[in-house]
């Protein structure tokens, strides 16, 4: 299945982890989110889904004005309207002072509960077998198994591909992943929001990585849906690793598609391919 358009339908969330503000900063953002139109409240550290927006906790991000960082967690979104109300709250968190730095990270959940045990396994193969090239888009701290909250898929699955196959149930899956949300991809959410969960992304308050992030994660989704069982392979000598638009474009069948995908696609592949070559040549000039 190619796919070449944004799903619409599908719903989706964010966690957007920030930092250098106080609490009573934080009360200000509170009050500053709702006056924009996002209705959002400030609560203790919890994983309810919510039918507003909240600021919650986080006691894995660094913080020099409070005891911990924090993290604005959107309610199920959907659509284009959705990517609006997402880019809006980001302006006003960036309006009020949020900033990252390495402790934060970018979480994107989408829905998945219709998903049985070929979905996401079809997934996970995706997500493996593209590993070394979405590292490529990253910042090293985010890449393998550098970051604790985000360990690399694709070293488990390589070392253990009989394994992972053998699994017949969606909690045969589970027990192959220890029950640990801490990947880069994720099925512990789908138990508790019915969800699956992107944690790779480094922490970010810039709207455009943000928005390509989840319209990219979300081809990874759709792509997994697949009637059919895709493919692993470890073997990226297959790529043209020369060319980082094809490099992406050719796990969604899209190489050849160019006239037929909409732009949000063909931005996300192109933001994706983007930061590739802006890494290559940090690194090629270090």
């Amino acid at each position: 299945m190619t796919v070449t358009a944004f799903d619409r339908g599908r719903t989706f969330g964010v966690e957007i982890e920030f930092t250098e503000l106080s609490e009573r900063q934080i009360l200000t953002l509170e009050e500053k989110l709702t006056e924009a139109g996002i209705e959002t409240k400030y609560e203790g550290y919890n994983h309810i889904t919510r039918p507003i927006w909240k600021i919650v906790t986080d006691g894995s991000v660094r913080n020099s004005k409070h005891r911990c960082g924090f993290e604005l967690v959107s309610p199920p979104l959907k659509g284009i309207e959705g990517l609006e109300a997402l880019k809006k709250a980001i302006e006003v968190l960036n309006a009020n002072g949020a900033k990252v730095n390495r402790s934060c990270g970018l979480h994107v959940h989408h829905d998945a509960g219709r998903w049985g045990v070929k979905e996401f396994k079809n997934a996970y193969r995706l997500y493996s077998r593209m590993e070394q090239t979405i590292d490529e888009a990253m910042p090293k701290s985010r890449r393998s198994s550098n970051n604790y909250y985000c360990k690399s898929n694709r070293s488990k699955m390589e070392t253990e591909l009989d394994l992972f196959e053998a699994c017949e149930t969606v909690n045969d899956l589970r027990i192959f992943w220890d029950s640990d949300r801490y990947y880069k991809l994720n099925m512990e959410s789908w138990y508790r929001h019915g969800t699956i969960e992107f944690r790779q992304h480094s922490g970010t308050t810039e709207a455009d990585k943000i928005l390509n992030w989840v319209v990219f994660t979300q081809l990874i989704v759709t792509r997994a849906e697949n009637s059919r069982k895709l493919k692993v392979s470890f073997d990226d000598k297959r790529y043209k690793r020369n060319n980082p638009w094809r490099l992406v474009a050719v796990e969604f069948a899209l190489h050849n598609k160019g006239g037929q995908m909409e732009d949000l696609v063909k931005d996300a592949i192109e933001f994706i391919a983007g930061r590739i070559t802006h890494f290559r040549s940090l690194e090629a000039a270090a």
